[in-house]
Parts: C-alpha cells; structure tokens; sequence
C-alpha cells in the first residue's frame, strides 16, 4: 500500500521514487520518457503524480504495474498510451493494483481498456493478477471495482485500504 501525505496547500507531497536513467553513451543520458515507446520490456516506466493524474510504476520484466491517485488528466489517452503499449506487449504473468481515489470519465475508459488488454493476457494463459483497493466508506469506488468485476474475465479482486 501506498501511503498519502497532504499538505496545507492541497498540493500532492511528492512521491519518493524518481525515474530510472539509461545511459544512451557513455557522457549522455535520457530519461525513460525521453526514449519513448520503444524503450526496452526491461525498462521500468515511472511517472511521479500530480494534481491531475496517478503516480504509476510499471515494472515489465517482473510484471508489477500499480496506479495510484487521482485521475483526471487532461488527455486520460495522451497520459494512459504509454502504458496501454507495453501492457500490449506483455507475454508473461503480471500484477496489477490499482489504487485510486478519483478518477474521470475519460480515466474510465483507459483503465477498461487496460483490464480488457489484460483479460486478453488471462485467456491467453498467462497469469494476470489485478487488485482494485478502494478506501473505507468510499462505495463508489468498491461499486466502480465491482462493476469492472462483471464486464471482464479475469481474477479482479476488491480490496479495502
């Protein structure tokens, strides 16, 4: 679980982790977005979160992606396309938690096309583990899971913060 820090300001407290660097040669060095799609499934994807959009960790070579925030960016496709690929590149067995306390409309529709991706992964054989956490009291979101539950086919479990 991730905890949650606010400040007076409303503003997020930044997350502890920071993105990974490649070294491209030996006097330069690009960060993972600075790469782009194509960077290596070795590569772990990190994006710090803002006021308007998740942190995220998508580990591909040990299969761990987590969500975690608040989602309502601007383009939900522009920000969630990145991940979308490297979950369509995905062979092996992942785990997926999602641990969101708001997300858009807009959201919506990337995170059903992730779980749709993964359902795609699970049929194929590949071991697909997805929890869906929602804070105490918060029966949108546990309703928001279960719904989720009922339009895919794979191990979804709900998951009380």
């Amino acid at each position: 679980m991730f905890n949650f820090t606010t400040t007076t300001t409303g503003a997020p407290a930044p997350l502890p982790v920071t993105a990974p660097t490649q070294t491209m040669t030996a006097t330069r060095t690009t960060t993972l977005e600075q790469v782009g799609l194509n960077a290596p499934a070795t590569e772990k994807y990190v994006k710090e979160a803002t006021r308007n959009t998740p942190y995220v960790y998508f580990d591909q070579s040990n299969g761990i992606l987590r969500i975690v925030g608040k989602s309502s960016p601007e383009s939900s496709l522009g920000f969630y396309e990145p991940i979308l690929d490297r979950l369509s590149a995905m062979t092996n067995e992942i785990t997926v938690d999602f641990e969101l306390v708001y997300f858009n409309t807009s959201s919506t529709k990337c995170i059903f096309s992730m779980l749709k991706i993964l359902e795609g992964l699970y049929k194929k054989g590949a071991k697909v583990s997805v929890k869906w956490a929602y804070e105490e009291d918060d029966d949108d979101m546990l309703e928001v899971g279960e719904d989720f539950q009922d339009m895919v086919d794979l191990p979804l479990t709900l998951e009380e913060m």
